[in-house]
């Protein structure tokens, strides 16, 4: 068992790499102290949390219900464990509807992370479960675009004193601090070179030559601007009321839909590929999209191996472009055959019980645990 940080899903990718399990709870359930936080002091624009990781479902909840409460962290809610919705959502005879994709209007993911999905939603249904499939992620093009704005609002000056001791930046920081370093006047000139980095995604491009230092006041607007989206999210997968069609004032955009789902849990891929080789990471900056999503939404998921990577199913034939194409170039299913490969499962703020017993009973129907 450990404990590890997660502001764009390092937590969550490091479990599943290693085929074990890891949660990040919602902000300030789960204790912080003694751990360097990359924004100390400023308001969460996007948390950074610490969670449990562990080899087994049992495992994680109990090193999850011993360490709440364990310090006098101010910022903590001194949440009791909730027994009851624990025990109820892990229940089988508790009959569970399920939202799921396997898309994000952007980046995509390799057909081994797309089977780990889809063989979990058909195992979930086997055991009488519903599940309703979106087209994608929910404005995750918006989301993933604020949450690089928010991360690099302050010029990149935390990141760089947390490196003052001589580390070098991964590439996603690199890039990162290279985007808000470039004075206003010259981002034209930037985004034509990360374009080609990316072969030719706009998307992304775009992304990260958006990336400046904020003033104050608009560092406010961008966190008005996250609530309007996390307020649009949640109503679109878990409210049981109508869905609004505007985000903001802004008409939904083509392909976003406005579609209720109702769902007690999301479940979505927790990687765009398997445990990357050795190197490779360094092209994959944008993988995080399926993580980094959610610590902007700030929703409890927990993530765990549900299969292993099969050369014989999981080949990557069809040509592709854009971010799929960088995604492809790192991935072989030969390679790769046998490594571990997980899902993500999702639920509404603050529901961490709910989340972890959804988890056990999705562990026990896919992975056969006790």
């Amino acid at each position: 068992m450990g404990i590890g940080g997660d502001i764009g899903g390092s937590l969550r990718h490091t479990a599943v790499f290693c085929g074990i399990y890891g949660f990040r709870p919602t902000a300030g359930r789960y204790p912080y102290s003694g751990a360097q936080r990359v924004f100390p002091g400023a308001p969460d624009g996007v948390p950074s949390v610490a969670g449990p990781m562990a080899s087994s479902m049992s495992n994680l909840v109990d090193l999850f219900k011993c360490s709440l409460g364990a310090d006098n962290d101010s910022t903590l809610t001194n949440q009791a464990f909730d027994r009851e919705s624990f025990e109820n959502w892990r229940n089988p005879k508790t009959k569970i509807r399920f939202g799921f994709t396997v898309h994000d209007e952007h980046v995509g993911v390799s057909p081994a992370n797309k089977r780990a999905v889809l063989d979990t939603v058909q195992a979930l249904r086997d055991a009488g479960h519903e599940c309703v499939e979106l087209p994608s992620l929910p404005y995750a093009g918006e989301a993933l675009k604020c949450f690089f704005n928010l991360v690099g609002a302050d010029g990149g000056d935390n990141f760089i004193n947390l490196l003052s001791t001589g580390e070098r930046p991964i590439p996603f920081l690199k890039n990162l601090l290279l985007s808000v370093s470039v004075p206003t006047f010259l981002k034209p000139l930037l985004a034509p070179i990360v374009r080609r980095k990316f072969c030719n995604s706009s998307f992304f491009a775009d992304v990260i030559s958006s990336t400046r230092r904020l003033s104050i006041g608009d560092y406010y607007i961008l966190l008005a601007r996250r609530n309007e989206i996390r307020a649009a999210v949640t109503k679109r997968l878990f409210s049981r009321v109508e869905q609004e069609e505007l985000l903001g004032g802004r008409k939904a955009a083509v392909g976003e839909g406005v579609e209720k789902v109702q769902c007690d849990a999301f479940l979505v891929p927790s990687f765009t590929i398997p445990p990357p080789l050795c190197g490779d990471s360094k092209d994959l900056s944008f993988g995080i999209m399926y993580t980094s999503y959610f610590n902007l939404l700030d929703l409890p998921s927990c993530t765990f191996a549900t299969t292993t990577v099969d050369s014989n199913l999981d080949a990557w034939d069809e040509e592709t472009t854009g971010l799929r194409y960088v995604l492809q170039q790192h991935y072989n299913a030969t390679k790769m055959h046998g490594l571990p490969v997980g899902v993500q499962i999702v639920t509404k703020r603050g529901a961490d019980e709910q989340c972890l017993g959804i988890a056990k009973l999705v562990d026990n129907i896919v992975n056969k645990t006790a």
